[in-house]
């Protein structure tokens, strides 16, 4: 009966993959003075057949012609999304007995969204931080740039570049240390992307993770979230973009941020690199001095 199932799941896989090379797409970016950062909030609804994948993917290349984003943040647990095209899988899947199925199949559908976010990434020309594969005992990020599709399974910080900007997907719980991002910023990150999400969403412990070391260290944030009940556990939170303060228009430090902690929707900002730098060279000798002793 398993091997059945595995058959029907790579007939599935490929199936996919197939009918997403047919799409004759291909959105051809200028080069913008900022950055466009465009992040998701998406909602835990398992995919449960190769139309409904076909139509999710689809959906997501019209809002790329929309809002011609360079860098694109899918959330954590995104990979977690085409396990419903299982055969019965979509409400193990919202409970912790769904991690069997994902250590089950996991090599299938790591294999497959590579494959996908290589023909995806191809179509928009920009960055995608594709999300995570989550299967309990580890995490596997996928990032697609420069025509590559990376992964990253150590749940340290991922570092690369965008055009010549340090850039690095830190997990949630590193960002709680203030040192972390402090050293990425002393290799020249610039902008840090992460996925947080809370059981149930408090504004004030919202602002304590990425929010908070972009007012202390002077960072972009980029907050993408997956909302819903994931493989047993609660999961709320809010897509935004953080900055000093002084750089956003309501001096609240984002630039943009989402409203609804159960929702769906898009946040999407416009980076302006050599302003933050400017920001950063304006502070006082003082505290660049606590920085550097610290």
């Amino acid at each position: 009966m398993k091997g059945i199932a595995r058959g029907f799941v790579e007939r599935a896989l490929e199936k996919m993959i197939s009918s997403l090379r047919k799409i004759d797409f291909k959105v051809v970016l200028k080069k913008p003075q900022s950055f466009r950062v465009m992040s998701y909030q998406l909602e835990y609804k398992p995919i449960e057949s190769v139309e409904e994948a076909i139509y999710f993917l689809k959906m997501r290349l019209k809002e790329f012609t929309r809002y011609l984003p360079k860098i694109i943040v899918f959330p954590r647990f995104t990979v977690n999304l085409f396990f419903g095209l299982i055969p019965f899988s979509r409400k193990r899947l919202l409970t912790s007995k769904g991690l069997l199925l994902v250590q089950r199949y996991r090599s299938l559908f790591d294999e497959a969204y590579k494959r996908v976010l290589k023909i995806f990434g191809g179509m928009t020309d920009g960055v995608v931080i594709g999300g995570t594969l989550y299967y309990g005992e580890g995490e596997t990020l996928y990032i697609y740039r420069e025509g590559e599709c990376v992964e990253f399974t150590v749940r340290s910080p991922a570092l690369f570049e965008i055009d010549g900007n340090g850039a690095a997907f830190v997990y949630p719980e590193l960002l709680m240390d203030y040192r972390t991002t402090r050293k990425l910023q002393e290799m020249g990150i610039k902008l840090i992307f992460t996925s947080e999400s809370f059981g149930s969403f408090d504004p004030w412990k919202a602002k304590l993770g990425i929010w908070a070391r972009s007012q202390s260290i002077g960072l972009f944030g980029i907050n993408s979230v997956m909302v819903g009940k994931i493989l047993g556990e609660r999961h709320e939170g809010i897509a935004f973009v953080s900055a000093p303060a002084v750089l956003t228009r309501n001096l609240d430090g984002y630039i943009v941020k989402l409203t609804e902690p159960n929702g769906r929707g898009i946040a999407i900002a416009d980076l302006d690199v050599e302003a933050l730098e400017r920001y950063l060279l304006s502070l006082p000798k003082t505290y660049r001095k606590y920085w550097s002793l610290v």
